[in-house]
C-alpha cells in the first residue's frame, strides 16, 4: 500500500495510490492514518481519486480514523469517483464526512 503525503495550509494531504480500499489493505491503511494522527496531524485531507472500489473494511478504517481524530481535528475526503460516492451515500457516511470534489476545495475549506 502506498500513501503519498504533502502539507499545505496546515493540512496533511494524503493520496492513496490504490484502486481498492478493501479488506486486503484496510488494517494497514488504518494503522497508517493512526500513526499520522499520533504524530500530531489533526487536519487531514484524504484524496481518494485513485480509489475505484471501497468495501466495509475500508469504510471502517475511515470511521476509526475519524473517531481517533475526534472533535479537535478533521478528516476530510475528496475526489471520490461516482461508484465510491454511491457507497458513501448508501451507508450515509456522506453525512458524517466532509466530502469535496477536489483537493483544492478541501484544502481551502
Amino acid at each position: 500500500m502506498t500513501v503519498d503525503a504533502r502539507e499545505e495550509n496546515g493540512k496533511l494531504i494524503l493520496s492513496l495510490d490504490e484502486t481498492r480500499l478493501d479488506a486486503s489493505i484496510a488494517v494497514e491503511f488504518r494503522n497508517n492514518l493512526f500513526q499520522r494522527i499520533d504524530a500530531g496531524h489533526g487536519r487531514i485531507v484524504l484524496d481518494m481519486g485513485n480509489v475505484e472500489f471501497v468495501d466495509s473494511s475500508g469504510l471502517g478504517a475511515l470511521v476509526s480514523a475519524l473517531k481517533k481524530i475526534g472533535s479537535q481535528g478533521e478528516l476530510t475526503i475528496c475526489n471520490l469517483n461516482p461508484a465510491v460516492f454511491t457507497v458513501f451515500k448508501m451507508t450515509r457516511l456522506n453525512k458524517v464526512f466532509n466530502i469535496f470534489d477536489s483537493a483544492g476545495e478541501a484544502i481551502a475549506a
